[in-house]
């Protein structure tokens, strides 16, 4: 089997720490094949390649950029061809978090298997959650919270790569803070090791970001303590700036973790589980996927 290593050299990539950059280097593919690589898909889609997995949350592919779906299709070819498994996550059926057109990717992935926080036609490949769940699929330990909105939130453990994706789980306004405090007490309680976090940081189709938001994010994050925290829920393409101002102004709730943003769609971004470091994949970059399986 070919080994799955990116072939390109990566330039300018910048190791990320949580007082900001701290180097840049230039690195080849070697030193990230058992590496998770990390890609914005617009909104609150993420694509995370790990050495024998692809999770793919929350897809909806409705960026109206080719370089997204370019992206996709190319994991998914690799995926098909080394091996990985492939895992999508659904989180609740808004349509800013959910498209039928992941139910495409079967036909070229049999194996391919959907993790859904919603009700829809039963199938052998489909596994329906309820929140407060804790459950093992393909290999992967799978648990969900309520959402204070709709549907659930993941936590995934995954080739010792802890991943937690909010959803909809959000502080919207101060009404919900004890609903969403509790299932964040109930994920640290349970002392898992959250590596990558994804919150939800503005209102879906308007776009604005809130003290409410703010304050939930900042829970979470003390609560969570996550290696790397990213800001989602932006479906505007020219209101990404909303990450960065989000990621500047809570700086200080980050501790010794990462605070990192997307800038475009399709931005990739490399996580060493080892040191808890990240590293953002320079624009101009032309890679494979990166982590998987070799020999």
């Amino acid at each position: 089997m070919r080994s799955l290593r990116a072939r390109c050299t990566l330039l300018g990539l910048a190791i990320l720490t949580g007082a900001g950059v701290a180097d840049t280097l230039a690195a080849d593919s070697s030193r990230v094949s058992n590496h998770a690589r990390i890609w914005h898909a617009h909104h609150s889609g993420w694509l995370i390649e790990t050495p024998r997995h692809l999770l793919i949350f929350d897809f909806i592919g409705d960026g109206g950029q080719d370089s997204v779906r370019r992206l996709v299709d190319r994991l998914l070819q690799a995926s098909e061809s080394d091996g990985r498994r492939v895992l999508v996550f659904v989180t609740h059926e808004h349509d800013d978090h959910y498209s039928s057109v992941i139910y495409k990717w079967q036909r070229r992935i049999p194996s391919i298997t959907y993790v859904l926080g919603l009700h829809t036609r039963k199938a052998e490949n489909r596994v329906m959650l309820e929140a407060r769940a804790d459950t093992v699929v393909d290999g992967v330990r799978v648990r969900t919270i309520r959402s204070t909105d709709l549907g659930v939130g993941f936590l995934v453990d995954v080739d010792s790569i802890g991943v937690f994706h909010a959803g909809d789980h959000a502080q919207w306004d101060a009404s919900e803070r004890a609903a969403y405090e509790r299932e964040i007490d109930w994920l640290a309680a349970s002392g898992v090791t959250v590596d990558l976090a994804f919150v939800p940081i503005a209102t879906g189709w308007t776009c604005e970001t809130s003290q409410d938001l703010e304050v939930g994010a900042a829970y979470a994050l003390i609560k969570l303590r996550p290696a790397v925290a990213f800001p989602m829920h932006v479906r505007c393409p020219d209101r990404l700036h909303l990450y960065r101002a989000f990621a500047e102004h809570m700086k200080s709730y980050a501790g010794r973790g990462t605070l990192l943003y997307a800038e475009r769609l399709g931005e990739g971004f490399d996580y060493d589980p080892r040191t808890r470091q990240v590293v953002r994949l320079r624009a101009g970059a032309e890679c494979e996927p990166g982590p998987g399986r070799t020999g």
